[in-house]
């Protein structure tokens, strides 16, 4: 996705540093401490690890069940890692897209099961280690002068790194085992006349942008500051025009992206099959130039998101020389539309 302002850096732009003298993970503080400290009155872990975070099947999933969901398939050392007031800003920065990962697991598992597929654990296992290979190398790549440093640290880099690439890796194969790249020509063929070539394609948006994150202390909100995120959504959605013509005024005062939000909620161009930041544009592939959605929801926040231009769209082409191009689109479009209907019947949804 090529934009003037990386989506995937909003939620640490837009949280602020938490309070200094906190003292060490695990540190009791003594009763004058605790007198002129101020209560943490975000999402704290272990402290609110009975908090609903998350719901699948119309069943409650707290903080506590979904860091040992964690710690259990791929990324031990969670518990660690977000425990007490040092602990709650990597998990402010991690949780949503830790928690939404897992629940994709959880939901392709199941689907898998129910139809007799399985995922052998070296096929898993080789599947990661090609990933992580291809992921040290572009560390070492993009800063030589750390390669020492790197390899010093590379098990903790792998661990780290399996924490978002394990469950993301499981989906991916299992997906694929479910949604098999075979497909006649005449499927091709109408697919092609619906679609055309999406991954030649770009669109041109403008967003307004929610965070996630409580914007004055940097952490997960607690159920008071859910209500007032979702009131905020709401009053947008309100004063949007259905046309969309007063977009990028709404844009500017409530857009909490100062960087966009001056340009009138101005992002930048959308490729389809953007990994990083799939539901917008999966929603700016939907919209007419003109038309306006939302809202998105991402793990960083949320977006309403307005087609400004599309480029490429309606371009000819002549099919059997683009067949293969074609047959991934389609591929990629089947296993987002089955990810998406999995995720709708399950009522999947995070509560953060």
């Amino acid at each position: 996705m090529r934009r003037t302002w990386s989506i995937a850096a909003l939620a640490i732009v837009l949280a602020s540093p938490l309070s200094a003298g906190q003292g060490k993970v695990g540190e009791k503080p003594n009763s004058n401490q605790t007198a002129s400290r101020p209560a943490i009155r975000g999402l704290l872990y272990p402290r609110d690890k009975d908090r609903v975070v998350a719901s699948i099947w119309d069943k409650p999933i707290t903080l506590g069940h979904m860091v040992d969901l964690l710690e259990k398939d791929y990324c031990p050392g969670t518990a660690q890692a977000f425990r007490g007031p040092l602990g709650a800003r990597t998990m402010a920065l991690s949780l949503p897209l830790l928690a939404s990962l897992e629940l994709d697991l959880l939901l392709v598992r199941r689907e898998a099961k129910r139809r007799k597929i399985s995922l052998p654990k070296d096929e898993l296992r080789r599947a990661l280690d090609t990933r992580f290979k291809k992921y040290f190398k572009s560390l070492v790549w993009k800063d030589p002068t750390r390669e020492a440093e790197l390899r010093a640290t590379k098990d903790y880099i792998r661990k780290v790194f399996l924490r978002t690439a394990g469950p993301r890796t499981e989906v991916e194969l299992l997906l694929e085992k479910m949604v098999p790249p075979r497909f006649s020509l005449q499927d091709l063929k109408l697919f092609y006349q619906a679609h055309g070539l999406m991954s030649q394609t770009q669109v041109k948006i403008a967003h307004i942008f929610i965070p996630r994150l409580d914007p004055k202390t940097g952490l997960l909100p607690d159920p008071e500051g859910i209500r007032k995120r979702k009131e905020k959504i709401l009053d947008i959605q309100a004063r949007l025009k259905e046309d969309g013509s007063n977009f990028g005024e709404v844009a500017r005062r409530f857009s909490a992206l100062k960087e966009t939000a001056r340009r009138g909620g101005f992002l930048g161009y959308v490729e389809r099959w953007d990994s990083k930041h799939p539901a917008i544009a999966r929603a700016a592939f939907s919209l007419k130039k003109g038309e306006w959605t939302g809202p998105v929801e991402e793990p960083e926040g949320f977006h309403f998101i307005k087609c400004l231009k599309i480029l490429n769209r309606g371009s000819i082409f002549v099919v059997n020389q683009v067949k293969k191009q074609i047959l991934q689109d389609m591929v990629r479009q089947k296993r987002e539309d089955l990810l998406v209907s999995l995720r709708k019947r399950a009522h999947a949804k995070l509560i953060l």
